[in-house]
């Protein structure tokens, strides 16, 4: 952030490590062995640490399935394993 202006905002959408199930977990796992891509989840007190110093132009960091309205997403009932925010560099 420090390359872009005042009153850039950030979206975040990020892996979480401290949520979801083993399977969910597992599921990070084979992700990263088949793609070139890799994923790395954060704990909330990571993803805290990413951000500080942004304000949160919303309800902040929370878990995806908080931000949107629940039938705003055709999930399947698969839970959404991560966070999501929209911060504003002050």
């Amino acid at each position: 952030m420090e390359a872009v202006p005042s009153g850039s905002y950030l979206v975040l959408a990020h892996a979480a490590s401290d949520m979801g199930t083993a399977d969910t977990q597992e599921g990070f796992q084979i992700y990263n062995e088949r793609s070139p891509v890799k994923l790395t989840p954060r704990s909330r007190q990571q993803i805290d640490r990413l951000v500080a110093g942004l304000e949160p132009a919303g309800p902040g960091v929370v878990a995806m399935g908080e931000w949107f309205e629940p039938d705003s997403l055709s999930s399947g009932g698969a839970e959404l394993t991560g966070y999501y925010s929209l911060l504003r560099k002050p």
